[in-house]
């Protein structure tokens, strides 16, 4: 599915505060997101599988509130309790899930301007552009000029997006292949 872009997009002009983004670019951050949180789902199973006794659980229940420290006690559960080439795959994917969440994170967590949709304007025909990252509070610039463009951090396409989803949907697939193989 993700290596087809989609016909259409939903608009998002239906929205009192309409964002400065456009329908493709909202619709490969909400696949994002989606792949996101299946991989959070399939971490959970993880720590289920490899936790020793549901008292080990549910400490960590008790004492991790974000995701990095329950990808933390995933690793260390996998140092734990695993051999061989299994070990060694499920901390591979671990790497990859911190490096991607990373990647997530800077996309999800910004400001998005810039962007316009055709025909959202005016009459007028203006094709579509991609919205770019703001700049956090504090960050420093590294453009010279005094424009609008030393707000801006990068520009993140619509291709560049859609990558981060596919990277996320191929870890997924990794992640449930391992399920499946240690079974």
């Amino acid at each position: 599915m993700l290596d087809r872009e989609p016909l259409n997009f939903p608009s998002r002009v239906q929205f009192p505060c309409n964002p400065g983004v456009a329908d493709r670019q909202l619709w490969a951050l909400g696949m994002i997101v989606v792949q996101w949180s299946m991989f959070e789902s399939l971490v959970e199973q993880e720590i289920e599988k490899l936790a020793a006794t549901a008292e080990e659980r549910m400490n960590v229940d008790r004492k991790t509130r974000g995701f990095g420290q329950r990808i933390e006690f995933w690793e260390t559960l996998i140092k734990k309790s695993c051999e061989g080439p299994m070990r060694d795959l499920r901390l591979s994917l671990v790497l990859r899930g911190k490096d991607l969440g990373a990647r997530r994170d800077e996309v999800i967590h910004r400001s998005w301007a810039g962007g316009m949709q055709a025909g959202t304007w005016s009459s007028e025909s203006y094709s579509t552009t991609d919205a770019s990252l703001l700049r956090k509070s504090g960050e420093l610039s590294k453009s010279k000029s005094n424009d609008a463009n030393s707000l801006l951090r990068w520009k993140l396409t619509f291709y560049d997006l859609k990558r981060l989803a596919k990277d996320l949907s191929e870890l997924n697939c990794n992640m449930c292949m391992v399920g499946i193989d240690s079974s």
